[in-house]
């Protein structure tokens, strides 16, 4: 069967569970030609419990280590209720067992009295099948779908009769500001910044070349200082001859002139040749 071409089969060595009229240990044909080791395991004989099942010759757990001693996977291609009707306690071990152990596959026996689909004979034991193990049977009611959620009401800036809602457009992000310009140098104006392009910032202006330095202009003589001087060489002397008529201000050159004039005077003594003092001609 192997040699068949295009053949891919894949052989399961199957026996009952416990204690037969030969030990199905001895009937093993070889691990050349068995690729799966099976049993065939029912809720049997009456008033067992699940670890009777486990425990007894030829049970649950020699099925266990005789398939890990050979390196071949684990199988139950027929299980299922029997010698003590609606057990759903036998369906949880059989449950776990399974879970719990490297089992590839399982067909539970689906006709009376060892069905849980089919067969209605077994109710507690099929609500426990269906929740351990999944699936839809046989006479489940299959509950009514959820009623659909009303659709939204439309917006105020969408049409009455549409029921599709209207485009949301992601909001545009705002340009991010220009970057500030540094100060001008002294003598330039600073170019002013430049529009942003395509939604970018704009790009910073040059700094300002500083003016060169200009050569300082020459100090002026203060004004006031001028007009100090003016004005104290425009007040005549006092002299012991009569003061000059207010409206007839002499001039600084005059000024002098009389000045000289006194200092002569003073200094020649009384009743000398050189003459009196003169009076001021004003």
């Amino acid at each position: 069967m192997r040699a068949a071409p295009g053949a891919r089969l894949r052989f399961d060595f199957t026996a009952t569970r416990g204690r037969d009229a030969l030990p199905w240990a001895d009937c093993y044909p070889g691990d050349d030609v068995v690729d799966i080791i099976g049993s065939d395991s029912y809720d049997q004989p009456t008033g067992a419990n699940f670890e009777h099942h486990v425990r007894e010759p030829f049970g649950l757990e020699a099925h266990a280590l005789f398939a890990a001693a050979h390196g071949k996977p684990m199988s139950f291609p027929e299980w299922g209720l029997f010698r003590n009707s609606d057990n759903p306690e036998y369906i949880r071990g059989m449950y776990n067992w399974m879970a719990s152990h490297n089992v590839i596959y399982q067909t539970i026996t689906d006709y009376c009295p060892h069905g849980v689909w089919s067969c209605r004979e077994n109710p507690r034991s099929s609500q426990v099948y269906r929740e351990l193990f999944g699936g839809k049977g046989a006479g489940t009611p299959v509950p009514a779908p959820s009623a659909a959620a009303p659709p939204a009401a439309p917006s105020a800036n969408h049409s009455a009769g549409s029921s599709v809602p209207p485009p949301v457009s992601p909001p545009a992000s705002p340009p991010a500001p220009p970057a500030p310009a540094p100060p001008p140098g002294p003598g330039r104006k600073a170019p002013p910044a430049r529009p942003p392009a395509d939604g970018l910032p704009a790009r910073p202006a040059p700094p300002a070349d500083p003016a060169p330095p200009s050569d300082p202009a020459p100090p002026s003589a203060p004004a006031s200082s001028e007009v100090t001087a003016e004005s104290s060489a425009s007040v005549p002397e006092r002299s012991n001859s009569p003061a000059a008529p207010a409206a007839a201000r002499p001039s600084a050159a005059a000024s002098r002139g009389r000045a000289s004039l006194n200092a002569t005077a003073s200094a020649s003594p009384p009743g000398s040749s050189g003459g009196t003092s003169a009076p001021d001609p004003g």
